[in-house]
């Protein structure tokens, strides 16, 4: 996912479209992607979680974010842990 993607929602105001957004690249989660794939799905769910928890306070959406970017990484071949290292508020 460009980074210039989520800077340009975020910082004109549209949350609506970043969310959009990042529901559509979390939801293309396949098991048979590559790494740099589930990488960049892990990274829109906790783009959303960040969004429903400072914006929005809509805790039980950001819990769902989080169960969602875990079941990613919990691919029995493939662990993807740097996603969950970098702060999530910093879309």
């Amino acid at each position: 996912m460009p980074p210039l993607a989520s800077s340009d929602f975020n910082n004109g105001g549209r949350k609506d479209t970043a969310m959009l957004c990042f529901t559509i690249i979390g939801n293309r989660f396949d098991k048979s992607m590559t790494i740099k794939a589930k990488e960049e799905c892990v990274d829109a769910f906790m783009k959303l979680w960040a969004i429903y928890y400072y914006d929005f306070y809509d805790y039980p959406k950001c819990f769902d974010c989080l169960i969602q970017a875990q079941e990613i990484t919990q691919d029995k071949h493939q662990v993807i842990v740097k996603c969950f290292k970098q702060p999530a508020y910093s879309i």
